[in-house]
């Protein structure tokens, strides 16, 4: 605010100079003797808030202003992306976040707010991870995201069911995305970046259920599995007395069962191709449940066999 005393009439040029810099000219026509006052257009102070397009803050970046002055401010934002600016002037200014080591550029207005809030566009990839599967992800999933065979991001997920990951600052391009289970790649896509984008990870990762039954159909006794995976590897299962086999986390693929009894011998073996919840699959093998029901049979000594018997001598 200026206050200017009683002036002749006449006209009169207001300039008002910050830092050395002229920021205000005007000319001013007085036709009264009475006190005059101005409101220049400067504020004291202006908190700048910046912001990605999803509202959230960009932390803990360098920030060069160029305002309508000509003048240069460095300012630096918070953990939650606020910078204070000191005699700020109306109008519009060009702002340089340096965030993350990639350089984001912005235009803003100030029109006398205390507050402004100042949108960023920011590239940010938001991944949603999930399974196809109804059983959730399990613990160890690794994800790898690579640009031009760089890779730029590798992180471990714990078990749960789903995850969202956030990758911030990133150029323009395309990315490859591809999740590893159990040495299986049960997703590989690549994302062309040009803008926010979210983008939903749906991993090839099931649950199998085998029933293993006998040739009459009945659950099969004293059998165990062997099944191949997908990488080349063999693990066991062993049914319960029901004949259930019930595995979780197995990435998609093609699976190969073989059943073998107690002796060792294969009595049987089918191909499975896990693209789905597997929940009634079958495996038969050749062999047969017989309940078998053991007795003693007791008879009465014939008095021959008594009067053959020994009988102790008395002392």
């Amino acid at each position: 605010v200026v206050r200017v005393g009683r002036l002749p009439e006449a006209t009169y040029r207001l300039e008002v100079f910050l830092y050395g810099i002229q920021f205000y000219n005007s000319t001013l026509k007085h036709s009264t003797e009475e006190e005059i006052i101005y409101v220049l257009p400067i504020s004291s102070e202006v908190t700048l808030q910046f912001i990605d397009e999803w509202f959230r803050p960009v932390p803990n970046s360098t920030v060069i202003l160029r305002g309508p002055l000509g003048f240069v401010r460095r300012l630096s934002t918070d953990r939650y992306g606020m910078a204070i600016l000191e005699d700020a002037v109306e109008g519009v200014y060009k702002a340089s976040l340096l965030y993350r080591g990639v350089l984001l550029n912005t235009t803003f207005t100030l029109r006398g707010e205390r507050l402004k809030l100042v949108s960023v566009k920011l590239l940010v990839l938001v991944l949603f991870v999930e399974s196809e599967g109804i059983g959730g992800l399990p613990d160890g999933l690794v994800l790898i995201l690579e640009s031009n065979g760089v890779v730029v991001n590798r992180t471990v997920l714990s078990a749960g069911e789903s995850h969202t990951l956030t990758f911030y600052g990133l150029q323009k391009g395309n990315y490859r995305v591809s999740v590893i289970w159990q040495n299986v790649t049960v997703y590989d896509g690549v994302i062309i970046l040009d803008e926010p984008k979210q983008v939903d990870i749906k991993c090839k990762i099931y649950s199998m259920k085998v029933f293993v039954a006998d040739l009459d159909g009945d659950p099969a006794t004293n059998i165990r599995l062997f099944i191949t995976h997908p990488n080349g590897s063999a693990f066991p299962a062993v049914p319960t007395h029901s004949g259930w086999v019930n595995i979780r986390y197995l990435p998609g693929g093609v699976y190969l069962i073989k059943a073998v009894d107690d002796h060792g011998l294969l009595v049987g073996e089918k191909t499975i191709l896990l693209n789905k919840d597997l929940e009634n699959e079958v495996v038969r093998v050749s062999t047969r449940t017989v309940l078998v029901r053991a007795c003693l049979l007791y008879t009465s000594p014939s008095p021959r066999d008594l009067s053959t018997s020994r009988m102790p001598s008395s002392a």
